[in-house]
């Protein structure tokens, strides 16, 4: 099952707020709520009606367009910042390009499960925060120093 691994805290995260896109309404959807009628395949990059994409299957970037159709005309930048991160990290994380996934996550696009892409983005966002922290002891520091 997808959910074996998560932790007490994951498993009882409070729910989000999902009226507006985020990592973290992102990551809590991977745990807990899929959307109706959809069925996760990473090797799937986008959700589409048509053929090209991947209908009602697909990575999480599929959902964030789903659950949030207003990043459905924007490009990658676009949705990045509206998750509240740089299209870099999105990049590397909804790619499902063989290279970059078994970098990132260490096994082929067809094994990355939701869990494990909800994981990465905890990660990032907790390694935001404490660098968020950490800029502003040291900006404290720099004001009592002046």
């Amino acid at each position: 099952m997808p959910f074996d691994t998560l932790t007490y805290a994951q498993t009882n995260a409070a729910r989000p707020d999902l009226s507006k896109p985020s990592l973290e309404g992102l990551s809590w959807i991977l745990r807990h709520q899929m959307p109706k009628g959809h069925r996760w395949d990473f090797t799937k990059i986008m959700y589409r009606e048509d053929s090209e994409g991947c209908g009602t299957a697909g990575c999480a970037f599929g959902i964030a367009l789903m659950v949030w159709p207003e990043l459905e005309e924007q490009y990658w930048d676009q949705i990045a910042e509206a998750l509240g991160t740089v299209a870099y990290f999105t990049t590397r994380l909804f790619s499902a390009e063989p290279f970059l996934t078994m970098r990132e996550y260490g096994v082929p696009p067809e094994a990355v499960t939701a869990a494990m892409v909800a994981d990465k983005i905890d990660a990032h966002l907790r390694d935001k925060a404490a660098l968020n922290a950490a800029r502003e002891i040291s900006f404290a520091a720099a004001e009592e120093k002046a």
